[in-house]
């Protein structure tokens, strides 16, 4: 698939900058989720696009982004992958959306491209997202992005690596009110390690307030480097 690169060194000089979760992590990677045609919905700044089209197409899909740490990654590469369901090998579709709304950048909100736009598990589906190239039995911090302007929800994260054990949460309510807001406001970090293959799988399943499950959306994530602890 076609990819976009940004090194590391580009990555830190852009605008929107985010704090390490502890402070002393090295984002290692960020990435936009949005649509790749009717046109083509903007990326954040800081970020690098991994586009699919508004038409549900099979999965899984998955992105190479070269460029990165290679202290961190092997061969400075890192695979992104998204797939609809409770494995990284079926095949449901998955679908772009782009709200297409517009927050003048106010105060320290300045991530109205990340929020806007995201990947779909179509037909009420969980997701799939899968890591590798990363540093065997390594620790990560990895931040997520999830947010939709027309409807509330509450997206449940799992760790399905190794023994698993870690879980979180991002809940939002539609037309939120961003102006001023922090730019991680519908964000969640898990602290994972990597498996013997350089490998973190995440599980995320959506819910409307209601309960109900509803198919699953990315809007970002970010990767940051811990080490081993």
């Amino acid at each position: 698939m076609k990819t976009t690169l940004l090194s590391l060194a580009k990555i830190l000089s852009l605008a929107f900058v985010l704090a390490a979760p502890h402070g002393q992590a090295q984002s290692l990677l960020r990435v936009d989720f949005g649509k790749s045609n009717q046109p083509e919905s903007p990326t954040q700044s800081g970020f690098s696009p991994f586009t699919i089209s508004l038409k549900a197409s099979p999965g899984p899909m998955s992105q190479q982004f070269s460029g990165r740490e290679r202290r961190w990654t092997d061969q400075g590469r890192i695979f992104v992958t998204l797939a609809a369901g409770n494995e990284l090998t079926e095949t449901h579709p998955l679908l772009a959306r782009d709200r297409e709304f517009a927050v003048p950048a106010s105060g320290s909100f300045e991530a109205a491209a990340l929020y806007r736009d995201f990947i779909i598990a179509h037909n009420r589906q969980f997701m799939v997202i899968g890591l590798a190239g990363l540093k065997p039995d390594t620790v990560y911090d990895i931040m997520l992005f999830c947010y939709d302007d027309v409807e509330d929800g509450t997206a449940l994260f799992t760790n399905l690596t190794g023994t698993g054990g870690v879980s979180a949460t991002i809940a939002w309510t539609k037309g939120a009110s961003l102006a001023g807001a922090k730019s991680t406001i519908f964000s969640a970090v898990m602290r994972i390690r990597s498996n013997r293959e350089g490998e973190i799988v995440i599980l995320n399943n959506r819910r409307l307030s209601s309960n109900v499950n509803r198919q699953a959306i990315l809007n970002g994530l970010e990767i940051f480097a811990v080490g081993a602890e």
